[in-house]
């Protein structure tokens, strides 16, 4: 991975009061585990990222690209379709794969894209 990407999920979404974002995250360390691939990125539990109407939400930065806001996860499908879209950021110069390269959960389920922050 040409830099470190960071994948922070929102352990506190809940859905019917179901903790999805607590099992999504667990879901998501089972997948990263698994991977038979050099490139891991560092999972992140974090509390409310206030998106609360789209659970279970998680944010994926890197430096120097822009950051993804990305809800309505919750599946083992998910975990996998957002670690496929880890891989297409994290090899795409800016933090920007195409429309393409990213899976059907990601492309329904991005909120916002943040810039990089410029270099002072």
């Amino acid at each position: 991975m040409p830099n470190s990407v960071d994948v922070f999920v929102c352990v506190t979404c809940k859905d019917v009061q179901e903790p999805v974002g607590r099992l999504f995250f667990e879901q998501l360390q089972q997948a990263v585990t698994e991977r038979d691939h050099e490139s891991r990125p560092k999972l992140h539990p974090v509390e409310c990222m206030a998106v609360c109407k789209r659970p279970c939400t998680v944010a994926v930065s890197a430096a120097d690209k822009w950051t993804y806001v990305i809800g309505d996860l919750a599946s083992l499908s998910d975990a996998k379709e957002l670690l496929a879209y880890v891989d297409s950021y994290a090899a795409s110069e800016a933090g920007t794969p195409s429309l393409k390269e990213r899976p059907p959960a990601i492309r329904k389920g991005t909120v916002a894209r943040i810039p990089a922050n410029p270099k002072s």
